[in-house]
């Protein structure tokens, strides 16, 4: 179990210990109840044999397993309300007094109703207490781009949200501070706010977010007027996008970084990039065509990758072909290119003698994530297929699918994981739903 667990369970704990039957935790009690009440104990009988209660109760409202003429019925609950007795303590160990009005989720058993979840209450309805069970959460949740469990990244906001359970469902007032500090001095952030409640409210929500520039841990704290809890050891990790949503943001291939352990290699013939751990490294190289560059590339004022190393190798480069020359075959194929032969490369309105130019991509005409729409019109022609087929793929709708296109082609799309590496839309998709579950 992790802190963040621990530390929900204990916000739990602290704000539903008064009401011991709060702690039997059911997905959807309305849905697996077979009876929902609210009425008034009118009578108790104990069972000293069985250590159970049968209770009779006057019906109020019917919301579930009942037809609407039932005035009365009767149900078991484990204890007995004898100062003598005692009882071990079990999730649903519950006492009533007559004369409690309360909600009871009733289960039948053996032909008889018995006690599952109740609340006392003597003012609001059904609907009403049964919110009481359909908190979103009690306590303490972090949340980062839909992620609630550590770690969590730099630069990127993290929401600390903060629910009060009203078990009562009396009106009140609860001032709320939460406190927020980092493992160096200048991460400290404090949130304070008053929470109103109405009578039959369920619960009130407060929140605030803060941003880590730096990887460390973070210490959060709440303090209410009823209590408090605090949590420590909140792990925040430096955040590389992945790389294809790197170089759509702008940032150079040849500057695409990766997490800590991981880095990164090129399939030259896509002008890809992917993030990899050393094991898998070799496996890329020798069986999937991937080629790993570490070399210190000086910066370019363009960002493609080919440019940059024709740049770095002293070659020239010609834009119309996008291709580099007089550079070496072992240099080329670092480019992802191939020698063509007559071809008209003149510059300054000398034409060289050596007319052979290492072209680079041409015959997979992908629209680069770095290139803007005029480069790539001007690279493919026009055509009303550029787009490629619409709409796109649904999987590409998710965060950690990466989509393309091959202009020129009205029924390819080019899928890529968080990590950068082709896969296929049935791949995707299971990707996809292993996150939605």
């Amino acid at each position: 179990m992790n802190y963040l667990m621990i530390l929900l369970v204990f916000g739990i704990f602290l704000f539903f210990s008064q009401n011991a039957d709060a702690l039997m935790i059911i997905d959807d009690p309305a849905k697996s109840a077979d009876v929902i009440v609210v009425g008034t104990i009118v009578s108790a009988s104990p069972n000293y044999n069985t250590l159970e209660t049968e209770y009779k109760v006057d019906i109020e409202e019917i919301v579930k397993g009942l037809s609407n003429e039932t005035q009365k019925i009767y149900f078991t609950s484990f204890g007995i309300d004898d100062p003598q007795i005692e009882l071990r303590r079990t999730i649903n160990y519950k006492i009533f007094s007559v004369g409690d009005r309360t909600l009871l989720l009733l289960y039948e058993k053996n032909g008889r109703l018995e006690h599952g979840l109740s609340v006392i209450n003597s003012f609001c309805n059904a609907d009403q207490m049964m919110q009481l069970y359909y908190v979103p959460a009690a306590g303490l949740v972090l949340n980062q781009n839909g992620s609630t469990t550590p770690p969590f990244h730099t630069n990127e906001p993290i929401t600390a949200q903060f629910y009060y359970y009203n078990k009562n469902l009396t009106e009140s007032q609860r001032d709320v501070k939460i406190q927020i500090s980092g493992n160096f001095p200048d991460m400290s952030h404090i949130k304070t706010d008053t929470l109103d409640l109405e009578r039959c409210q369920a619960y009130a929500m407060t929140e605030t977010q803060f941003v880590m520039e730096h990887a460390g841990t973070v210490a959060i704290s709440v303090d209410t007027d009823l209590g408090g809890m605090a949590v420590s050891g909140i792990k925040v990790i430096d955040y590389f996008p992945s790389p294809l949503k790197q170089i759509k943001n702008g940032i150079a291939l040849i500057d695409v970084e990766c997490k800590e352990g991981k880095h990164v290699v090129y399939k030259r013939d896509r002008m890809r990039a992917a993030c990899v751990t050393p094991d898998t490294e070799n496996h890329l190289i020798l069986e999937r065509g991937w080629g790993l560059l570490r070399l210190g590339l000086p910066a370019s004022s363009h960002t493609d990758l080919s440019h940059g190393l024709c740049n770095y190798y002293d070659g020239y480069w010609y834009p119309k072909y996008l291709g580099c020359q007089d550079v070496t075959d072992f240099q080329c194929s670092l480019m992802g290119g191939q020698f063509v032969d007559n071809l008209n490369v003149c510059h300054d309105k000398t034409c060289s003698e050596n007319n052979s130019l290492c072209v680079t991509n041409s015959n997979l005409l992908l629209q680069y994530p770095n290139e803007t729409e005029e480069q790539f019109h001007n690279r493919c022609g026009p055509s009303e297929t550029l787009r490629g087929p619409v709409p796109p793929p649904s999987e590409c709708e998710s965060d950690l699918i990466e989509c393309t296109f091959v202009c020129g082609n009205d029924d390819k799309w080019l899928l890529f994981d968080e990590h950068g590496f082709e896969i296929d839309q049935e791949t995707a998709n299971m990707i996809v739903k292993q996150n939605e579950n």
